[in-house]
């Protein structure tokens, strides 16, 4: 007895009787395979002993061409009269959709023609199955391809997905006693939620802080439906969200929007999210807020640190970074974040186009209308021209810029220049944009940098101009509003460069104000290694970070040495590493030591013990732990000191709702998949 497809026990058939004719006549061997799942009909066994291994019918295959998927298809496999063997039928759409230019080939081909013979239409062309992975190789001159990119697939392959529910969370819990009594909970917690329904996406991303000294604040930083088209590459968001314009700063809004998809770029064409570095001294917690918005928490642990999925709302805005030590100290520095240079490939156009109620913060009393749009077109291979406008009652804004790749790198100029009435009391003004960005192949290096400068005190971007009208017509002034603090110069740098064997990173800023102050920020870091010694070096300084229209003009200086040292212990396989942290402050001097690893007998839990020494001389141990499992992440850490005690408690994970059932898992990106696993199935024979 055999296993039937459909799960049911079925008879095994008999062969079919060797058939022999006349002793001159050619003997006619033939088998049934109708016990083969999807063959029905007697084939000759001569096929089954031929080199290719393929009896005649269609087969369901992975299409290669020049080693790059290019779909699965069902391929039909006939016999080749010229050469007696069984071959692939390659037709005109499959070299269409592999990305083979019809109008190079030597020869024309007819449009309905259904068995092709490669070898015999593409010089040098060849076709080869594998017949144990599926698979079928297809090898075509370069020449006769298209500008088929890494990275891309044809968008009649694409997908909706699966109809699902989810539910992303992250909650970190807090709790600190002092020695005196006083005891202090913070609760923080995200929600990325979701549902896909055809082709239609609704989204949500909400945030919970609470505290023993802080109220407790939902906030939903947005709501909104979105929608792809594949045919124009571009979403259609509808909803609470931010406008994406690499020419205008980013503005929280209630609308519509419009815009180009990079997702349905070849990778090298999409846009970059920026990467947060720093050095936590012990179990510390690590929050980034965007526009008074928190957009991203973790935990880390002592020693240097690396964000790399964070996911920023908009195309530009500075991010602070707030790391909260495990005995409350906390430290802020901030990075900036802005679009790179304003080129795209020939040809190519890059827009978007919004509408709606601007909405800056929930305490904002006027909502005024608006309408932005923008876009960049790569006129040559080397030029791009970009244009843009912004328009709301009582302000008008437009820029136009180009941008260059030249030998030297990228290099982006764009001038804005806006009209605003607020309250009755116009102003005007000019802002200039000079963006650069280069790697060097040859030598590692990346560097960019971004500096504005504006030309007149007047220019407002659209977000001075509604929060301005707000503070003058009686309301609170937003939490980005300040008296006479206008942007005047604004310059971020970046640098990534190997040496010897190591990297060295730089990230710095530096702005000045309209009434004369200013702000500074350098972040110099330099990893490598010397046997099995790893070391990090790091230095930051600060300058007025925190100066707002409330606070005084004296300067603030904040200045941080930190030198990171680990070394794993044991032989290869060994997770165990001992590590050492020495940090300068204006403060003093605070050193730490300690171990991390695995448990040798659950190598799924991770924990950190270490010994702590602050610059006041106080003292400290905390121990953490951590595990990844199935329907999450958890991790927890204690730290008790002489002055202090402190616990902390992070969990994160993803909840999806589906046709099958409810699924438990870490953390989910926006593309993910479900797989079901059958049981193998069982064959059995009997005489």
């Amino acid at each position: 007895m055999h296993q039937a497809p459909g799960g049911t026990a079925a008879p095994l058939k008999k062969p079919q009787a060797i058939q022999v004719a006349a002793l001159d006549a050619p003997i006619v061997v033939g088998y049934n395979t109708a016990f083969l799942y999807g063959m029905t009909s007697t084939t000759d066994i001569r096929t089954l002993l031929a080199g290719s291994g393929v009896p005649p019918g269609f087969q369901r295959v992975d299409f290669y061409i020049n080693q790059m998927l290019a779909g699965r298809l069902d391929v039909e496999f006939s016999r080749n009269p010229k050469s007696d063997e069984i071959e692939p039928c390659i037709t005109v759409a499959m070299l269409e959709q592999g990305g083979v230019d019809l109008g190079k080939l030597p020869s024309p081909l007819e449009p309905g023609a259904s068995c092709l013979r490669l070898q015999e239409v593409i010089p040098d062309g060849s076709a080869a199955y594998d017949m144990t992975s599926l698979r079928l190789n297809v090898s075509v001159p370069q020449i006769y391809m298209t500008s088929l990119r890494r990275g891309y697939i044809d968008p009649s392959l694409w997908e909706t997905g699966a109809d699902v529910a989810f539910l992303n969370y992250s909650l970190n819990a807090r709790r600190s006693e002092l020695q005196h009594g006083d005891s202090r909970n913070d609760l923080s917690a995200s929600v990325r939620s979701g549902v896909n329904l055809g082709d239609w996406r609704l989204r949500n991303d909400s945030y919970l802080t609470s505290g023993s000294r802080q109220p407790t604040e939902f906030r939903s930083q947005n709501t909104y439906l979105q929608r792809g088209f594949s045919t124009i590459k571009s979403q259609m968001v509808v909803g609470e969200t931010y406008t994406y314009s690499p020419l205008f700063d980013s503005v929280r809004f209630l609308g519509m929007q419009l815009a180009s998809d990079e997702a349905m770029r070849p990778d090298e064409e999409r846009d970059y999210a920026p990467v947060i570095r720093g050095t936590a001294e012990s179990n510390a917690t690590v929050e980034v807020r965007q526009k008074g918005y928190l957009i991203y928490t973790t935990t880390v642990a002592p020693g240097p640190f690396a964000i790399t999925d964070l996911q920023p709302s908009g195309t530009n805005g500075d991010l602070e970074i707030a790391v909260i030590e495990a005995n409350g100290a906390r430290r802020i520095f901030r990075q900036a974040f802005a679009s790179p240079p304003l080129m795209v490939r020939k040809g190519r156009i890059k827009y978007d186009i919004a509408a709606g109620q601007v909405r800056l913060d929930r305490r904002q009393q006027e909502r005024p209308g608006f309408v932005s749009g923008s876009m960049i077109y790569g006129l040559t291979a080397n030029t791009t021209l970009a244009a843009g406008l912004q328009a709301s009652p009582g302000y008008f804004s437009y820029s136009l810029g180009a941008g260059l790749n030249t030998p030297l790198g990228a290099v982006s100029l764009d001038a804005i220049h806006s009209r605003s009435n607020a309250g009755g009391l116009s102003a005007s003004g000019d802002r200039l944009n000079l963006r650069y960005a280069r790697f060097v192949e040859t030598t590692g290096s990346h560097v960019s940098f971004n500096v504005q400068h504006g030309l007149r005190e007047g220019f407002r971007t659209l977000s001075d101009h509604v929060e301005r009208n707000g503070a003058l017509a009686g309301s609170r002034p937003g939490p980005h509003w300040s008296l006479g603090q206008g942007s005047r110069q604004r310059l971020d740098g970046y640098l990534s460069q190997p040496v010897g064997s190591g990297y060295i990173y730089l990230n710095g800023s530096y702005g000045k104000n309209w009434n004369g102050t200013a702000s500074r920020s350098v972040s110099l870091a330099y990893s490598n290694s010397i046997g099995k010694l790893n070391y990090n070096i790091s230095f930051t300084q600060s300058r007025n970070l925190n100066w707002s229209w409330v606070n005084d003009h004296a300067p603030r200086h904040d200045n941080t040495f930190m030198l990171t040292l680990s070394m794993p212990l044991g032989g290869p396989g060994n997770s165990t590493h001992a590590f050492s942290t020495l940090s300068r402050q204006r403060a003093g001097t605070s050193a730490q030591a300690g171990i991390s690893g695995t448990l040798p007998f659950e190598r799924n839990v991770s924990y950190t013990v270490a010994g702590n020494r602050d610059a006041d001389g106080q003292r400290d141990a905390s121990i953490g732990v951590g595990t990844a499992t199935s329907f999450g992440r958890l991790n927890a850490s204690y730290t008790h000191g002489d002055r202090y005690r402190a616990s902390n408690f992070l969990a994160s994970g993803s909840v999806v709702v589906h046709a099958g059932g409810v699924n438990l898992g870490q953390g989910l990106g926006e593309t993910f998949m479900l797989a079901k696993i059958e049981p193998p199935v069982l064959i059995s024979t009997q005489k």
